[in-house]
């Protein structure tokens, strides 16, 4: 791949230590591989259909405390290396750039950074098929009641221990194919930057962070022996 320095792997889960915990059929060698080379969000590209190169982005007139927001931001992902540096105001050849909106946090004075991965005919999301994607529900409060009960109902009146882990941009912490980086191209104050982790909003990004996590879940059941359920919520 041509410009290789602006395409990175980069997440904070130790690989290896996964990979001894792990006996290794195809689906965890699969896990194991997209930690390693980043996943790919079940897309296809269709270069018969979709062009080589497409600029989705729209410039715009921010207020100051708006930019000053996006520059840190920018700046923050820079220093995880989760954003490559500028590579100028144009497009490389196979890249998309995305549509992006900044909106008001509810109940703060902060702002938060959408990026918008549906935007027109040719947009990364209409190149993930959603019959691959939408048998993956989110928890629901019901279902914490009744995963509770039958807890009781099996275990009698046993001291039970609920545990709240917030996991801190939980999708970023999943890498993404070098080739998918490249549908995944940030425009702030008309410098390109590429994007190189999943990303909340991409019709795939749930299902692979959903993919790792049911195997972390399986490690505790089957390797560390530990009884427990899992009930997830996404804030």
């Amino acid at each position: 791949m041509e410009n290789e320095h602006l395409f990175s792997i980069v997440t904070p889960i130790n690989i290896d230590r996964l990979a001894s915990l792990w006996i290794n059929p195809p689906f965890v060698s699969s896990v194991l591989r997209g930690l390693r080379e980043g996943f790919w969000p079940w897309a296809d590209t269709q270069h018969d259909v979709y062009p080589t190169t497409k600029d989705y982005f729209k410039p715009r007139e921010y207020e100051d405390n708006i930019r000053c927001f996006l520059r840190e931001q920018r700046d923050v992902e820079i220093s995880l290396n989760r954003f490559s540096k500028s590579f100028g105001p144009d497009l490389l050849p196979g890249m998309y750039a995305m549509l992006i909106h900044v909106i008001p946090k509810p109940s703060t004075v902060n702002f938060q950074l959408i990026t918008n991965l549906s935007a027109g005919d040719f947009a990364p999301n209409t190149m993930v098929d959603k019959s691959t994607v939408t048998n993956l529900p989110l928890n629901t409060i019901s279902e914490l009641g009744a995963a509770l009960i039958a807890f009781r109902h099996i275990h009698g009146n046993v001291t039970l221990v609920m545990w709240k882990s917030d996991v801190l941009q939980a999708y970023r912490r999943m890498p993404m194919h070098k080739r998918w980086q490249m549908k995944q191209i940030h425009t702030i104050e008309g410098e390109r930057y590429v994007d190189c982790c999943n990303k909340f909003g991409g019709r795939g990004g749930y299902g692979i962070w959903s993919t790792f996590m049911s195997l972390v879940v399986w490690i505790g059941w089957n390797i560390l022996l530990i009884q427990f359920f899992v009930y997830v919520v996404i804030l």
